[in-house]
Order: structure tokens, then sequence, then C-alpha cells
């Protein structure tokens, strides 16, 4: 079982990280796990969109909207339609109406890992950490292995602390050494 915490969150980085997975560990079973969590995610005029990168996984699990309030429900992201249309692709896909549940379906399913041999890779795409969920299901995701590995131009938040919480008032950069 390999576990990926991605801070990718539009589709075309979907598509490419799923692919690069894909070539990267030949005939494992790839798990897709997503959270509508950026701007550009929880709006429904990227759905389709994400519904392609999406279906480049053999297992797909999308999380709720984050702050679904902010939009009206013509404009929201909607999950559930998601993961119907992904199922009617041939894709086994799950939705959650909270982090938590989207935790435990993902771990009544996939943990422990495979008996039959075959390796899975389980990619968590936020901007976030699922409510910190992402840590808890891979501990070689902590935040700062986390932070050792992604590129220096990501942008996001890797931790599971708001980033408000981290920033110097000064101009220095955050010091991570508290976050656990």
């Amino acid at each position: 079982l390999y576990g990926i915490g991605d801070v990718w969150h539009h589709p075309t980085a979907l598509v490419e990280t799923l692919r690069s997975l894909r070539a990267r560990v030949p005939g494992a079973i790839l798990t897709a796990v997503f959270e509508p969590r950026s701007n550009t995610s929880t709006r429904r005029t990227m759905q389709d969109a994400f519904m392609r990168a999406l279906s480049q996984a053999d297992e797909v699990y999308v999380g709720a909207v984050n702050h679904p309030e902010r939009l009206t429900e013509q404009e929201r992201f909607d999950p559930e339609a998601v993961t119907q249309h992904l199922e009617t692709m041939g894709l086994e896909a799950h939705f959650a109406s909270t982090n938590f549940g989207l935790f435990e379906k993902l771990v009544s399913r996939n943990l422990p890992a495979s008996t039959t041999g075959t390796p899975r890779v389980v990619a968590f795409f936020t901007n976030g950490s699922f409510d910190g969920l992402l840590y808890r299901s891979v501990p070689s995701a902590t935040p700062a292995t986390h932070r050792a590995q992604r590129s220096a131009t990501a942008r996001a938040n890797p931790d599971p602390l708001p980033l408000r919480s981290r920033r110097s008032t000064r101009g220095e950069p955050p010091d991570y050494s508290q976050t656990r």
C-alpha cells in the first residue's frame, strides 16, 4: 500500500499525476481521493473536467464540497453526481457527506493492504488535509515528510494546522518545528 498526498486541485494536474502514478507503479490498483476544496474545484463549471480526470483512477473517493454555503446549488460542484457518473463508466466510486465518513469508507475498503499481492496506490488530492485525515491514514505523509517531498512551486497548505497559525508576523519564513 502506497499513500501519496498531492496538493494539486486542477483537473489537468490530477490527470497528469494519475498518469504518472500509473506509469510509476504498473499493475497497481490506483485509488484517487479527492476533496473539492479550492475555488476551482468547488465550482460546477469544472465538474466535467474533474470527472474526466478522476476517471484515470481505478477507484475514486470524493468528499463533500468545502464551505458549500458560499455557492448556490447551481454553482456548486456536485460530488454525488460525479460519483454516480463514474460508476456508470464502470469505476468504483464513493461519496460521503463528511471527510470522516469518506475516511471510514476508504479504510474499510482498502486497509489492510491487498492480500493478493497487487500493490495499491492511494493518492489524496486536496489543497488542505481532509480535516487532518490524510496524516492519520498515511503515516508516511506527515507534514514534515510532505513538505520535504513537494515541489518548490507547490502553493498549498500541507499541514493540518491553518496557514494563518504558522505565518510569521515579521515577514520571516514560518516555523514548522512546533506543528507536531
